[in-house]
Formats: structure tokens, C-alpha cells, sequence
């Protein structure tokens, strides 16, 4: 057996009389008292009261002896899940009644009392007990019991997996009544070519309780078949239940499933596993799912409330009910809803090597406005430069030969403030800036003097169009493996266009001369931009991303060069026009991708 660490034998000796031979038992019903830490007292199983044999210094004994001691520590530290690990562990390399007793007093603190029950059983189990250590694991047993149920599966399809609350349980038929803690529990069955069923069973302390559930054959169904990239042999789950070990394929039922692998890794690679992962089938086809398993160094239990609770981590719908898996380290998105309560979503952050328990109980829906209790303030502002084909009109419109027009470049600074509804529905206001700006050079034009033949010539031009944008923007964001966000701007532009023009032109008699001119005029319209985004969380509030939008402005009056206006010197030819144009055409469109950045209240 294994020798306890120095340091465990100090601790050993400052609680040792908290598991004394002589302490009344837990009575039934009741939470079982749990010791600070794992006792080395001499009346109960005691870690570091277990002189380590003879001729132990083997590697197994060695790794055995290394675990327990990482156990103790982690024990210490209120890392349970982990330390139990690291018992159980231990317990698969030398098994010993420190590191059974250790593991039971891991699994009460983590409140999976049927699983204490059969620790402590296997402690009993141990021949070299001393009767004061059996009568300690006896009173021990005598208190759990109070705590755990029983089910009795009545599944006449032999093979099928059964999982409880989310834990593989086994497969049809279950050689013996399966213990499960009080309380209500989700029974899930599984088996390729049968719909999966599941039913809520409401089990007392003591109480056995026999549960039926038929299992339908799949006559329309499809096929879902998984592989892990690298070749490992892993666990897969479907819908929350184990099916099988990669590579793996079966019969589902057409429609939307959860599919993700768990399992352990060679020495030293730890727990291995993939997040959930969305798996669409279709009738009579074949679903393909490579999964790439790497080190899931986290976990996390969502507990809802009420039991039939729907939960979708990071955009994945993992079921109905309690879950328990294995996640990345890092910020998680945790959604839970069920019918007639209000929808809870929470960020849940992961800490390497640890589990964290999210319990979440909806609040029952109280009457309108249901909508308005959820709305989450944002502000947001975002930032687009792209490209602006033309300008069209009689300016670029008409631009052939050797004129040059190529296309121009837009830019549009936003600002957002507005609510994120329910189902992802954002309704908002925006403001902003837009200007575009085009050259077009060696256009054919004229200057026409007062009373004579025009002079021909060309005229480069180069056409600003700039104004504010006055609108609302409604959207809704999707949220999934890519989180998308879809919004329609639409409102007012209040804006001007400016032609600034340069030319050179030939007069009846005399050298060519040049001339100059600018032209202002107000353009007012409406505008249309149709928007696309991806944003990633930063924390809880601050999210950051890219899009691309189309900023379409409407001009129903379009900006016309008026000869009457002004006049040019046509050099010996004294005064002369410019002949009347439009300088834009009714629609404009600009396609800018840029940068947002969002915060919510």
C-alpha cells in the first residue's frame, strides 16, 4: 500500500479526530458530513496510515503513490472532480483502501452519491479491514443509501446504450438495477436503426423505480458516419448518449443532431475530445463528420431548471437536461431555455484543469413585455472603406476612347445604438459619414463662347460626393460554429456633389488654352445597405469582428452642371459655357468591407 507524504501526515494528524470510530452516522436522507480533507484518522480508511510494503519501489507503485499525493492536494485545494481523478487513477495502478476511502469522500463532496455508494462498497470489500475501519465504511454505506435510487430498464431491444444524466450507464439489458442519486433524472436510449428515446424519472432515497421505454424502428432515416483526423479510437457520442468507438457509423433519424468524441489518449496525452459539433442528416444520405480530438483540459456540468430545459453551448444544441462534458479551456457561451420561462445566457469562463458547475434555474414568464425584459443595450461603432464602380450620369457615364475612368473609392464611418431582442433580433439606430470619390480623365467636352461655334477640347473631372447618413438598422444575429449577424440599413443622406473640372481647349484662331471650374450642388436622397458581419467575444461584454456592406444612394433629382451658373474665358473668344450635364446617375452603389466593434450593456 501506499506511504502517505509528510505532508499529508501533519494534516493527517490535525484532523484526525474528526472521523472518530465513536461519531453517530448520517442520518438517512441527509447529506452525509464530509471531512475538511482526507483522513489518515486510525478509525476509518486512512490514507497515510497505510505502511507502504516491502519491495514497492516498482514504477506502477511509484506512479500509484505520485497520483495519490497530486489527489491529496487537489483535495486540499477544492479541485474535487480533479482530485477524484487522481484517486481513481492511483486506485488503477495499486488499488488501496486510502485511495478508495479518498475517491468516496471526492464523490460526496461532488454530491454523485450512487457512485460514493459503490466506492465505499469496494472499500468494504478490502480483507484486511480492521473492524473498527468495517464499522466506520458500514455506518458510512447505511447513510448514502438514503440518498440513492434505483431504476429497473424495461428496453426490449438488446444493445441499446443507455445514458443517465448525460453518464453512459452501459447497454440493454442492464445486468441489475442501475443506481442513480434522488431527484429527477433523464434517462436517454440509444440504438442504430431505432429513434432515440428518453424519459424524466422522479426517484426518491430507497425508492426503486421500474421505467419502460419503447424503442421505434427508424423507417425514414439517414446515415451519420465519424471519424477521428488522426486515426485515434475514441468514444462517440450521439445525442449525448455513447454509441460506439471511432470509427463509428450508424442510423439516425433525418434532422439536426450533436455529435463529439471523448476518451483517453496515450500516456501523458490526458483526456482527449472535440467540443460538440452540429451534425445535419438528411433522408436516405450519408453524413460525414471528421473530428480532429485534441487535449480538453476543462469541463463543465450545466444543471437547468427546470429539468426539460433545452441547453446550446457556444451556438451547439447539446440536448435537453442536466450535461456533463469535456471543453477548451477559455470563455464559453452557455444558452438555456425552456417554454413558458424566460431564457437565461451566460459567458462561463474555464480555468485549465478545472470543472465548474452552472446551475441555472428560468424565471417563469410573469406576462408582457416579455420581449423588452430580455433586450440588451449595444453601441457600436464600425468602419468601411471600399470600392465605388461609377458615378454614371453624362460625367463617367459617357466616358469612351481614350477617357479614362477607373473605378473609386468610398469610405463610411458609422455609429450604432440600439437592442438585441430575443431570437437574436436587433433593432437600431445609425448615423454616419459617407464620401466617394471618382477621377475621370481625357473626357471628349467643349466651351461654347457667346455666339460662336463651340472649341473643342477634353476635361478631366473629378467628382466628390459626400453627406451624412440618417437611419435605422434591424438585423438578427445567428448564432453557431460562425456567428453571423444580417442588418438593413435604410434612412436619409443629406449630401452634396462636387465636380471639380480642368481643361484644354482649341479656340477658331490662336493657341489652345486651359480653363478651370468647380460645381457644388446639393444631392440629397435616400440610402440602402445591406450588411453582412462575424464578430468574436472578448469577455462579456466587447465583441469585435468584420463585414461588408452595400451602401446603395437613391438621388431621385440629379446634380446638373448648369451653363447659366458660370461662365469660363475661352481665351480671344471671350466668355464661354460648359454645355449642361448630369453628373451622377440616379443610383449610386459602393461596396465596402470594414471593421466593427460592439459593446453590450
Amino acid at each position: 500500500m501506499i506511504k502517505a507524504s509528510a505532508g499529508s501526515r501533519r494534516r493527517a494528524a490535525a484532523i484526525a479526530g474528526l472521523v472518530a470510530i465513536s461519531s453517530p452516522s448520517v442520518p438517512a436522507g441527509a447529506a452525509p458530513d464530509t471531512p475538511d480533507a482526507p483522513t489518515d484518522a486510525p478509525s476509518a480508511p486512512a490514507p497515510g496510515a497505510e505502511a507502504r510494503p516491502v519491495g514497492a519501489e516498482t514504477g506502477a507503485r511509484d506512479s500509484a503513490r505520485w497520483h495519490f499525493d497530486k489527489g491529496l492536494s487537489l483535495y486540499d485545494a477544492g479541485a474535487w472532480d480533479a482530485a477524484y481523478a487522481e484517486f481513481l487513477r492511483s486506485r488503477s495502478l495499486h488499488p488501496t483502501r486510502a485511495a478508495t476511502q479518498n475517491a468516496a469522500l471526492c464523490l460526496r463532496r461532488l454530491r454523485r452519491y450512487d457512485e460514493e455508494l459503490e466506492m465505499l462498497e469496494l472499500l468494504l470489500a478490502f480483507p484486511e479491514l480492521t473492524a473498527p475501519e468495517r464499522a466506520w465504511t458500514e455506518r458510512e454505506i447505511a447513510a448514502v443509501r438514503g440518498l440513492v435510487g434505483s431504476l429497473v430498464l424495461d428496453v426490449a431491444e438488446a444493445g441499446a446504450a443507455i445514458s443517465i444524466d448525460g453518464r453512459p450507464r452501459g447497454a440493454t439489458p442492464a445486468p441489475a438495477p442501475l443506481r442513480v442519486p434522488a431527484g429527477s433524472r433523464l434517462v436517454r436510449v440509444f440504438k442504430p436503426g431505432f429513434a432515440p428515446a428518453e424519459v424524466r424519472v422522479d426517484v426518491a432515497g430507497g425508492q426503486s423505480v421500474p421505467v419502460r421505454i419503447q424503442l421505434t424502428p427508424l423507417v425514414p432515416s439517414g446515415w451519420i458516419r465519424v471519424e477521428e483526423a488522426a486515426g485515434k479510437v475514441l468514444d462517440v457520442v450521439v445525442d449525448n448518449v455513447v454509441v460506439g468507438k471511432t470509427p463509428w457509423e450508424g442510423l439516425v433519424p433525418p434532422g439536426e443532431h450533436v455529435v463529439f468524441l471523448r476518451g483517453e489518449g496515450l500516456r501523458g496525452e490526458g483526456r482527449l475530445g472535440t467540443q460538440p459539433a452540429p451534425a445535419s442528416v438528411r433522408l436516405d444520405q450519408v453524413t460525414d463528420l471528421k473530428l480532429l480530438a485534441e487535449r480538453l483540459s476543462a469541463a463543465l456540468r450545466v444543471e437547468p431548471t427546470p429539468a426539460s430545459a433545452s441547453v446550446v453551448i457556444d451556438g451547439v444544441s447539446v440536448g435537453r437536461g442536466s450535461w456533463d462534458g469535456a471543453l477548451r479551456p477559455g470563455v464559453h457561451r452557455v444558452a438555456i431555455a425552456a417554454e413558458g420561462f424566460v431564457p437565461q445566457a451566460r459567458d462561463v469562463t474555464l480555468r485549465e484543469g478545472a470543472r465548474e458547475v452552472l446551475r441555472a434555474a428560468l424565471e417563469p414568464v410573469q406576462g408582457p413585455p416579455l420581449w423588452w425584459a430580455q433586450a440588451r443595450l449595444f453601441v457600436e461603432a464600425d468602419g468601411y472603406l471600399g470600392v465605388l464602380p461609377g458615378f454614371g450620369g453624362d460625367v463617367a457615364g459617357r466616358c469612351a476612347g481614350s477617357c479614362s475612368a477607373p473605378p473609386g473609392l468610398a469610405f463610411a464611418a458609422l455609429g450604432r445604438a440600439g437592442y438585441r431582442l430575443p431570437a437574436g433580433v436587433l433593432l437600431a439606430v445609425e448615423a454616419g459619414y459617407l464620401t466617394a470619390r471618382q477621377t475621370i480623365a481625357g473626357r471628349p467636352e467643349a466651351v461654347t463662347p457667346m455666339g460662336l461655334a463651340p472649341n473643342p477640347g477634353t476635361a478631366d473631372d473629378t467628382l466628390l460626393l459626400r453627406g451624412a447618413l440618417l437611419g435605422v438598422s434591424p438585423g438578427v444575429r445567428l448564432d453557431g460554429p460562425v456567428p453571423l449577424t444580417f442588418a438593413l440599413g435604410a434612412g436619409a443622406f443629406l449630401g452634396a456633389l462636387v465636380d471639380r473640372r480642368a481643361g484644354r481647349f482649341t479656340p477658331r484662331s490662336g493657341s489652345p488654352y486651359e480653363v478651370g471650374a468647380t460645381e457644388a450642388l446639393a444631392a440629397p436622397g435616400l440610402y440602402v445597405a445591406p450588411e453582412v458581419q462575424i464578430r468574436a467575444r472578448l469577455g462579456e461584454r466587447l465583441e469585435l469582428g468584420a463585414g461588408a456592406r452595400a451602401i446603395v444612394v437613391v438621388l431621385p433629382r440629379q446634380p446638373r452642371w448648369a451653363p447659366e451658373e458660370g461662365y469660363v474665358l475661352a481665351a480671344s473668344d471671350g466668355q464661354g459655357q460648359f454645355p449642361e450635364a448630369r453628373l451622377s446617375g440616379p443610383v449610386l452603389t459602393a461596396f465596402t468591407p470594414g471593421l466593427i466593434a460592439r459593446y453590450e450593456f
